[in-house]
C-alpha cells in the first residue's frame, strides 16, 4: 500500500476531532505531525506543563480580590507543573506544601480585607480553584496530610461566607478573547475528506491559556476523548452541557463543582487538530447548538464579542491523523 493510500485509511478510522481554518493571526502554524494513538491502557506521556510567570503581591499593599484571583490562577499552574513532574502516588513534594502555605496566607490577608471591598465573581472563582487544586493533589499524590486538607476546608467556609450573589448574567465566554475560526454546521473535514457537522466552534487560543468554565456546574468529563484530545464536558443543569476540547492538559477532576470563569484547562492542540484552539461546544437536551446564536443569547452583551475570522482561502488543507497529547488529563 503506498502512503498516501495509508494514511487515507487511518484518518478515515480515526474519530473526528476537529481541525480549523487559519484565518488572519488564528492558529500557530505549526508543522502537521501525524503519531499513533496509545494503545488501549498504554501510558500518555505529558509534554512539560508550563511554568507561571510570578504575581507580586507586596505585603504591604492590600489583597484584593482579583489580586487574589490572580495569584490562584498562577498557583494552579505551578501546582499542576510540579505534579507533572512528580510520579503517581509518590508523597506530596515540599515545596508543594509550601507552596499551599503560601497561597493560604494569601487568602488570610484577603480576608481581613473589608467585605465590600471583593468582587464576588473573583471570591468565587478563588473558592473552586482552591477546591479544584486540593482535588488534583489528592489525585497525584499518596494522599494529602490531614491538617492540610483541614486548613484548606477552614478557609473555604470562610470564603463561602464572603462570597455573595453571582454577579452578572450566568453564562461568560470560555476565552478572554472570542475569535472564530471555523463556524458551526456542515463544513469540509480533512480527515474524512468529506462534508461533515461541525458540532461546535473553533476559537483561536494561545499555547497553555487558560480556558475557563462558561459557566456553574459540574464536570461530567475530564481526560482523553479521542479525536478531540484531552477535554472537560460541565453539566450546568436544565439540560445545558459545555464541552471544551483539544486541551494541552485539564485542571479539574470528574464531580468538580465549577463556578463560572474558574480555569478548567489549557489550550492546546492534542487529539485531530492543526494548530492550537478551543473547540467549544454548546448542548441542550442531548442536542448540538451553535453558540454564535444560542450560547451568545445566555451570554448578553456581557464580555467580549465574538469576532468571526474568514479562512484564509491560499492555507492549504493538510491531513492529520492525531497530535501527540500534551497532558495527563483526570
Amino acid at each position: 500500500m503506498t502512503r498516501p493510500a495509508f494514511v487515507t485509511v487511518v484518518a478515515a478510522l480515526a474519530l473526528a476531532g476537529c481541525a480549523t481554518a487559519r484565518g488572519p493571526g488564528a492558529l500557530t502554524p505549526d508543522p502537521i505531525e501525524v503519531v499513533r494513538l496509545p494503545a488501549t491502557g498504554e501510558p500518555v506521556k505529558p509534554e512539560a506543563a508550563p511554568r507561571a510567570d510570578p504575581v507580586p503581591a507586596p505585603p504591604d499593599q492590600p489583597m484584593t480580590s482579583s489580586l487574589l484571583r490572580a495569584r490562584l490562577v498562577a498557583f494552579v499552574l505551578e501546582a499542576e507543573a510540579r505534579r507533572a513532574d512528580a510520579a503517581q502516588g509518590t508523597p506530596i513534594q515540599e515545596s508543594e506544601l509550601a507552596a499551599w502555605q503560601r497561597i493560604q496566607g494569601d487568602v488570610d490577608r484577603f480576608l481581613i480585607e473589608p467585605p465590600g471591598e471583593a468582587r464576588p465573581e473573583d471570591v468565587q472563582i478563588a473558592r473552586g480553584s482552591l477546591r479544584a487544586a486540593l482535588d488534583r493533589d489528592g489525585q497525584a499524590y499518596g494522599g494529602v496530610p490531614p491538617e492540610l486538607v483541614r486548613s484548606v476546608e477552614e478557609r473555604l467556609a470562610r470564603l463561602d461566607e464572603r462570597m455573595g450573589p453571582p454577579p452578572g448574567p450566568r453564562f461568560q465566554w470560555p476565552l478572554d478573547e472570542v475569535r472564530v475560526t471555523s463556524g458551526f454546521g456542515r463544513r469540509f473535514h480533512p480527515i474524512a475528506h468529506r462534508n461533515k457537522m461541525h458540532s461546535g466552534v473553533d476559537m483561536a487560543a494561545e499555547r497553555n491559556q487558560p480556558v475557563m468554565a462558561a459557566g456553574p456546574g459540574i464536570v461530567v468529563r475530564a481526560g482523553w476523548m479521542h479525536g478531540y484530545g484531552y477535554e472537560v464536558t460541565v453539566d450546568h443543569g436544565n439540560g445545558q452541557l459545555t464541552r471544551y476540547s483539544h486541551l494541552a492538559r485539564t485542571l479539574v477532576l470528574e464531580g468538580t463543582a465549577v463556578v463560572k470563569g474558574m480555569p478548567l484547562g489549557l489550550a492546546g492542540r492534542t487529539g485531530t487538530a492543526t494548530g492550537v484552539h478551543l473547540h467549544f461546544e454548546y448542548w441542550k437536551d442531548d442536542v448540538a447548538r451553535d453558540p454564535l446564536r444560542d450560547f451568545a443569547r445566555l451570554v448578553g452583551d456581557e464580555g467580549p464579542r465574538p469576532v468571526v475570522l474568514a479562512p484564509s482561502r491560499s492555507h492549504k488543507r493538510k491531513t492529520v491523523i492525531a497530535r501527540r497529547p500534551e497532558g495527563p488529563g483526570a
